[in-house]
This record gives C-alpha cells, sequence and structure tokens, in this order.
C-alpha cells in the first residue's frame, strides 16, 4: 500500500507529539471547572492564565488582550457582529475584499441587510488589494471597519496590512483582519501594526479543532454573542475549554522554539515542490504573488484540466491535497477567489492547493511529483482521446 501524503495543511493540521502528550496530562489531571472556588478548579485557572499569557507573547500583545473562542469563525463573528450591535462604532458603511474566507463574507451579508453600506475591494491578478481604491472610499464613505483577510488560505497572498491600517486609522475607521493563514507562518508583532481586531484558529498550527483566538487591541468595542457567565471577560459565556487552550499553549511554544527553522522548512517543501512541478509537468502556473505569500502555501493552475478529477485522482493515490477553502469545498463553483483575480472558469476549476506542514518531509516532495505526473499525463491522454 501506498504512503499517504498530507498536503492540506491550510484546511486543517495534525497534532504534533508534544500537544496530544498535554491533551493526555489535562485529560488525567483536570476534572474541575475553572470557574468553581476551590482547589480542584486551581489547575484549570492557572493553565487558562499560561495560555493567554503564552498567545500574547506570540503575537506582541498583552494577556487582558486575548479571548478565547471555539474557531476563527466564531471569533470574526464576534467583531462584526459587534459593529451591528455596538455603540463604540461609529460610521455607516464596512470595506471588506473580494476574496474573503466566507465567516467574513456573510458576516458582512448580514450587516448589508441591516442598513450598512458594504464595499469589496477589487484584487489583481496577484490577489492584491487596490489601496487607491480603499483610499478612495475611506476619504467618500463613513466607514465603520474595514475588514481584510491577512493571508489568503487558498492562494497564500500576504496583504499589505501595516499601509491598510495606516490608511484605515487616518480617516478614523477600525481595522479587522482574519489571520487564520498567517498566525505561525510570518513573525509578527501587533505591536508594529497597530490593528485593531486580529482573529486566528489553533488547528491551522497543529493544535486541536475547536480553539479560536480573538486580539482586541480595545475589547470595549466588542460584545459578546454568548450571553451567560463572565468567563472571557464576559465577551464568551461558557465554561472553558480548558483541552483546547491548553493544547493551543504548546502548539504555540513549540512554533516559538523552532520558528525559523519551521519557517526555512515549510519554505524549503514548497519552493522544491513548485520547481520540481514545473520542470517535469507541461503548462502548469502558479496562481498568486510568488514574492509576497506564505511559506507552505502553492496554488497551482493545470491548463485544459478538471482540478477536481486531479484531486479526486492524488486521493486514490494517497495525496491528500484540496482545491479551495474547506468552508467552501462543498459549493459546484469554481473558486470566487481565483475568478476575483482575473482568472477564467475552467482556468478556476483547474487549479489546486497543496499546502505544507512542518511534519511533512522533503523526501516526500519527489514521490508526491512522481504521482501527480503520471495523473496529469493520464488524465490529457483521456482528453485527447476523447475529443479526437
Amino acid at each position: 500500500m501506498k504512503e499517504d501524503f498530507y498536503v492540506d495543511n491550510n484546511a486543517t493540521t495534525r497534532l504534533l507529539p508534544p500537544v496530544r502528550e498535554e491533551l493526555e496530562r489535562i485529560i488525567h489531571t483536570s476534572y474541575g471547572n475553572p470557574s468553581s472556588p476551590h482547589s480542584q478548579a486551581r489547575f484549570g485557572r492557572d493553565l487558562i492564565d499560561d495560555a493567554r499569557g503564552m498567545v500574547s507573547q506570540f503575537l506582541g500583545a498583552l494577556p487582558e488582550q486575548i479571548i478565547f473562542t471555539s474557531c476563527g469563525s466564531e471569533s470574526n463573528s464576534i467583531v462584526l457582529q459587534s459593529v451591528l450591535k455596538g455603540e463604540k462604532f461609529k460610521g455607516d458603511t464596512v470595506v471588506t475584499t473580494s476574496v474573503e474566507h466566507s465567516s467574513v463574507k456573510n458576516n458582512i451579508a448580514f450587516l448589508e441587510k441591516y442598513g450598512y453600506k458594504v464595499f469589496f475591494l477589487p484584487v489583481d491578478h496577484r490577489g492584491i488589494i487596490d489601496i487607491d481604491k480603499l483610499a478612495v472610499l475611506l476619504k467618500t464613505y463613513d466607514v465603520a471597519i474595514v475588514s481584510v483577510i491577512w493571508a489568503h488560505n487558498e492562494t497564500g497572498v500576504i496583504q499589505p496590512l501595516e499601509k491598510i491600517v495606516e490608511l484605515a486609522h487616518m480617516y478614523g475607521a477600525l481595522v479587522h483582519t482574519d489571520a487564520a493563514q498567517l498566525v505561525g507562518r510570518q513573525k509578527l508583532s501587533l505591536r508594529d501594526y497597530n490593528v485593531d481586531f486580529l482573529t486566528f484558529t489553533g488547528h491551522k498550527l497543529h493544535a486541536p479543532k475547536g480553539i479560536g483566538v480573538l486580539y482586541a487591541k480595545d475589547k470595549d468595542y466588542l460584545l459578546p454573542l454568548i450571553i451567560g457567565g463572565e468567563q472571557e471577560f464576559g465577551l464568551r459565556a461558557g465554561t472553558e475549554n480548558i483541552l483546547g487552550i491548553g493544547a493551543l499553549r504548546i502548539a504555540i511554544e513549540e512554533r516559538i522554539k523552532n520558528f525559523d527553522e519551521s519557517l526555512k522548512k515549510l519554505k524549503i517543501l514548497r519552493d522544491s515542490f513548485e520547481v520540481k512541478v514545473i520542470e517535469r509537468i507541461s503548462d502548469v502556473k502558479i496562481n498568486g504573488n510568488t514574492e509576497m505569500r506564505t511559506p507552505n502555501t502553492s496554488n497551482l493552475m493545470f491548463k485544459n484540466l478538471d482540478g477536481r478529477a486531479i484531486v479526486a485522482r492524488l486521493d486514490m493515490e494517497g495525496i491528500i491535497c484540496s482545491q479551495t477553502s474547506a468552508c467552501t469545498s462543498q459549493i459546484p463553483e469554481p473558486s470566487l477567489t481565483l475568478r476575483a483575480m482575473g482568472l477564467s472558469e475552467d482556468e478556476a476549476f483547474g487549479s489546486i492547493r497543496f499546502s505544507f506542514g512542518v511534519d511533512n518531509e522533503e523526501e516526500q516532495i519527489e514521490e508526491i511529483v512522481e504521482r501527480l505526473e503520471v495523473i496529469v499525463k493520464s488524465l490529457r491522454q483521456f482528453n485527447a482521446a476523447v475529443y479526437l
């Protein structure tokens, strides 16, 4: 049986061994509710405090600016629903991009339904937003918030957030960024970016699913989606997910310890893969900005082929990859992101995302490319025979 190669790390990642060990430790050690007054609750409270400190150190923030949630989508929803309900937000306009994750796009559609003006910034063929268009919107309208995905989940393209924040703040607008694909894949300190809200999720960083993070420079802008107890500064009621929070702490600790080495490895894997594919398979193009992108992501367009067929055949051959975000993979349409970047419908359907993790190894690349080469050749021969 052929070995499986998992290269869909932008969808989710496998647990690191130290993370699994921490989950075991918490399961066997902690059974008290962190909000209880007795000694058995202290373990959970200490664990949450330690994790909050670790996350704040990782982001270059203060512990009191970190709110634990269940996922990136919940974190995004808290911010954007607070725009609708919160009195501190000024303005009647929301600006976002044409390439947002569905958890942002659908929340903003909800705001539009309730009377907010909504503008979607276009992107160029590289996947970069039109900064000049943003400037015009900020000058013309009373913008409450600008929401921009920092690094794209399909292409890895990184937006110029520093410029976006500077421009938005010049006109009194706040800035939110979905950083699920950037956190852990680029060194950052929020002190350098001055962003108002940032969200990410642990399962992109080899922690388990079910733990998300919301950074808020000023929590007074936020209102809770879940109302009840006073957990998470009163912004996220409900008994805390100690397993997820503790596991996230270890995942981040591991990334901090090996940050430079991890980023270097991811880039070597991605670059080696792209070089080999382009050398050995004809009519392949890299989608998106090849300079400003996360080090682990490669989005490739295979000319005149259906990417859905390639992904299915790769799956049968033990190579796990995808075409779009996991949250939109069930929609039978070509990638809206790639279409926004100017690709035709056929080109978008012919594109595949390969995203590498620190648990991939360089020797796997050759085997992945070999299997991919055979599949592409077979599909092209089949297409040629059909259209004879």
